[in-house]
């Protein structure tokens, strides 16, 4: 996990040096399930209540959503991060 000040340049360096990286997204063009273990993979969280922006998500390589209930709108970003964190390990 790390904090970082420009999320963009950080993608890009990130991609420059082999990783993948993958946005967590309600609307995502991946299910959780679908996703094979890669070696070298980033995870971008959003923010509870906007998700990601527009740019952080183009930059990813692909997102991913996790399938819920119709009657569940969103998860808690929490929530999210240790249901995709225990699919992939």
């Amino acid at each position: 996990m790390a904090k970082i000040v420009n999320l963009n340049r950080t993608i890009d360096l990130l991609k420059k040096n082999g990783y993948w990286v993958a946005g967590l997204d309600k609307n995502g063009n991946n299910s959780i399930s679908e996703i094979k273990t890669i070696s070298k993979l980033v995870i971008i969280i959003g923010s509870e209540n906007k998700g990601m922006n527009k740019l952080t998500s183009e930059n990813c390589d692909f997102t991913i959503s996790i399938p819920i209930n119709k009657k569940v709108d969103s998860l808690n970003a929490s929530i999210a991060a240790s249901i995709v964190l225990h699919q992939l390990s």
